[in-house]
C-alpha cells in the first residue's frame, strides 16, 4: 500500500465524536470566513479552528469535474516544487491539465506555503453519500477541503452549524496543531440526496 493510501485508510486520519475522547464544539466565531486570499492568515490566530475561503465560484474548475460514471476515489502524492497542472492530473491520474488540475495546483502551492511540507498527499473523490456524516477532528496537522460539486462540509461551531458552499476552500485545523485556544475544527459531510453527486478534494502534508 502506498504512503498516501495507508494515510487514508487507516484509522489515525480522523477521530469521531463517540470515540475515547470527547471533543467540545468551537465557540461561533472560531469558524471563520474570509473572501480574498490576503486574508488567509487569519488562520494563525490562535482562537480560529477553521477558515472558509469564500471565493467567487470557480465555474471553470465546477464544469471540469470529472465525469465519471459510478463513484470514484482518486488519490496521489504531489512533490510541492511540482506543483503545476500537468503534475496534478498525473498524481490523480486524469486525461488532461484542465481547469480543476490548475486549480488544485493553486491550492497545493498555498497549502506548501501555509505548512512547509514538501510532499502533499492529493485526494479528488466523486461520491454518491456522505463520506464521513459524524462530527469528527482530523489527526493531521491541518486538512484543506473543497467541494467542487455538491454541499459543502458542515463545521460545528457552538450550537450552530457552519456550512461551507460550492466551491469554498476550507482550512481545517487538526489535532497536530499547536497553540489553538478553541482546539481542532470539528466538522462532518453533508447528506448527498438521492441522484446526486458531490466531488471532493482534500489535501495534506505528507512530509
Amino acid at each position: 500500500m502506498s504512503t498516501v493510501s495507508s494515510i487514508f485508510a487507516s484509522g489515525a486520519v480522523a477521530a469521531p465524536l463517540d470515540s475515547h475522547r470527547e471533543f467540545e464544539p468551537s465557540a461561533h466565531d472560531a469558524v471563520r470566513h474570509v473572501h480574498v486570499i490576503g486574508k488567509i492568515e487569519t488562520l494563525f490566530d490562535p482562537t480560529v479552528s477553521a477558515l472558509i475561503w469564500r471565493r467567487q465560484a470557480a465555474h471553470a474548475c465546477i464544469e471540469s469535474v470529472p465525469a465519471d460514471p459510478v463513484p470514484r476515489r482518486r488519490m496521489g502524492t504531489l512533490i510541492t516544487t511540482q506543483a503545476t497542472a500537468d503534475g496534478v492530473a498525473r498524481a490523480l491520474d486524469l486525461q488532461s491539465a484542465s481547469a480543476i488540475c490548475s486549480d488544485v495546483a493553486m491550492l497545493a502551492e498555498l497549502f506548501a506555503t501555509i505548512t512547509g511540507a514538501r510532499m502533499l498527499g492529493l485526494r479528488l473523490e466523486s461520491t454518491d453519500r456522505a463520506t464521513c456524516p459524524k462530527f469528527h477532528v482530523d489527526r493531521v496537522l491541518l486538512r484543506l477541503i473543497v467541494a467542487y460539486e455538491g454541499a459543502g462540509t458542515q463545521f460545528l461551531a457552538g450550537d450552530h452549524i457552519v456550512p461551507a458552499q460550492t466551491g469554498d476552500v476550507c482550512l481545517c485545523k487538526g489535532e497536530q496543531w499547536s497553540g489553538t485556544t478553541q482546539g481542532p475544527a470539528v466538522h462532518r459531510s453533508p447528506d448527498v440526496p438521492p441522484g446526486k453527486r458531490r466531488t471532493l478534494l482534500t489535501i495534506d502534508a505528507l512530509e
